[in-house]
């Protein structure tokens, strides 16, 4: 075999593999529109640059038939390659997005490398002490009633530390918090100048949803890398769709 068709044979194999996890970021980790706004693109290049382009341009280099320890040089490279591989799909399942938390009047995206693992464990409702396999899981987050523990956790906030869409024992289902996401809707008309920067046709958006303006409003998502616009139902707070537009225009 020549060193050409070695290293087009590890290409192969290299871009088989790099589907795949691209596969699993856009349908189990990172689903439209979060591979975006959570950064998603960088870390698939990441994993790209390592196992598409550096390992069949180092067998290129050094392929050679009937070459002494030729096999040896090749496990090595396979074992680095899949190294880097497991070192970047840890640092992808760590950076995914885990929850869409509603927290006073706006949705944040947490990702898993938020949640402190101490922090987890003090979640009052099982469902919030293990990350959902596929994200982010629509989840609601409840201030403290107690004055005290309120301003605790506002301070806390302020310096540095976790703030209240990060500490699972003030997880509640997304449910109980419907009434509060609808007090909070903003009209949709306050999105259009940000929808025309973005290219996107708010018009096509809202007669996708079946539902007239009137009855529609949003709220902004926080996330890692640009905000978004959750599109939600005045009359059940059902969350109807995500577009990637600043909300904050």
């Amino acid at each position: 075999m020549s060193r050409w068709k070695a290293s087009a044979t590890h290409l192969v194999i290299c871009v088989i593999i790099a589907v795949a996890v691209l596969l699993l970021m856009l349908f189990a980790w990172f689903p439209p529109p979060y591979f975006s706004a959570q950064g998603g693109k960088d870390l698939l290049m990441l994993i790209v640059s390592v196992d598409i382009v550096i390992g069949p341009l180092i067998t290129l280099v050094i392929y050679k038939h009937g070459k002494k320890g030729l096999r040896f040089d090749l496990t090595v490279i396979a074992l680095l390659q899949l190294c880097a591989l497991a070192y970047g799909i840890l640092a992808i399942s760590k950076a995914r997005p885990v929850y869409m938390v509603y927290a006073v009047d706006r949705f944040e995206i947490v990702n898993a490398r938020d949640i402190n693992p101490v922090d987890m464990k003090e979640a009052k409702l099982d469902e919030f002490k293990s990350f959902p396999l596929t994200g982010p899981k629509l989840i609601a987050a409840k201030l403290p009633e107690d004055i005290q523990e309120s301003n605790e956790l506002m301070f806390s906030a302020i310096s540095g530390g976790a703030d209240l869409s990060a500490l699972p024992k003030y997880y509640v289902p997304y449910q109980t918090q419907k009434q509060n996401v609808i007090n909070h809707l903003k009209p949709l008309s306050r999105l259009k100048a940000s929808a025309r920067l973005a290219h996107i046709d708010l018009n096509k958006v809202i007669k996708k949803t079946g539902v007239t303006e009137q009855n529609l409003g949003f709220l902004p998502v926080s996330t890692a890398k640009n905000d978004l616009a959750a599109i939600i139902n005045r009359s059940t707070g059902e969350i109807i769709d995500v577009i990637s537009v600043d909300p904050w225009v």
